[in-house]
Parts: structure tokens; C-alpha cells; sequence
């Protein structure tokens, strides 16, 4: 979908948006029979009711025909590269990456938050 939507990019769908009000230029997320989503921006709506799509970067158009049953909803933005960060979390190593740099923003937060508390506390006793 590049440029408008850049590779890595997190995009978030409205799944409330019915296959029966998208245009022709609108940017849906659809489901190949795998499975894997594609967000892709439709370019013909057919007689026979089913959209076809192209991602914008690619020569031709999809093979697959979007319908009710694969269809997902309508791209509301995307945020360029986050997806890839999603995409790290969701594997094992990213969990343990990612665990890992939360509890040691919990332990920093221990170590150093304690200071200005005590230095209130004096401010304090000192004033009085």
C-alpha cells in the first residue's frame, strides 16, 4: 500500500463499517483463506456484488474476490512502523523483551522515586 501506507505500519480498521456502504477507493482490511489480513484499497465494486482490490504499490490487481465472509472493515489511519513493534511483542523473545523492560521500569521507579519523597518529607520538617 505504499506510499500511503507504509510496510510496518499498524493500521487501525473499522469493523463497523458494512461491506455494503464501501466505495470504490476506500482502503479495507480483508481475509485471505489463510487466514493473513490485507489491507488493500478496493477498485472495482462488480456486478456481482464482491470488491476487487490492489494494494497500491502492486502491478495488478488481487486474484482474490473480497465478499461478506472475508471482508473486515475500513481503514481508519495507520501509524507508520509501530506495526513492526506489535508484530516483536507478539513473538516469545519480544514477551521477554518486553516483560523484562517493564519490571525494570517498576524497579527504577523504587529506587528513584523514593528520593524526592524523602527530600519532601525534610523540606517539611525543616519549615516547621
Amino acid at each position: 500500500m505504499e506510499p500511503k501506507i507504509q510496510t510496518g505500519s499498524l493500521c487501525f480498521i473499522n469493523t463497523k463499517v458494512k461491506f455494503d456502504s464501501i466505495k470504490e477507493d476506500d482502503v479495507i482490511a480483508f481475509k485471505l483463506e489463510d487466514g493473513t489480513m490485507v489491507t488493500h484499497r478496493v477498485i472495482e465494486i462488480t456486478d456481482e456484488g464482491f470488491l476487487r482490490t490492489k494494494g497500491d504499490a502492486n502491478e495488478s490487481r488481487d486474484e482474490i474476490k473480497t465478499t461478506k465472509d472475508n471482508y473486515v472493515g475500513k481503514n481508519l489511519f495507520s501509524i507508520p512502523k509501530i506495526g513492526y513493534v506489535v508484530r516483536l511483542i507478539q513473538t516469545t523473545t519480544g514477551k521477554i523483551v518486553f516483560g523484562t523492560f517493564i519490571v525494570l521500569l517498576i524497579v527504577v521507579g523504587f529506587l528513584f522515586g523514593d528520593d524526592d519523597k524523602k527530600k519532601m518529607d525534610k523540606k517539611e520538617k525543616s519549615e516547621e
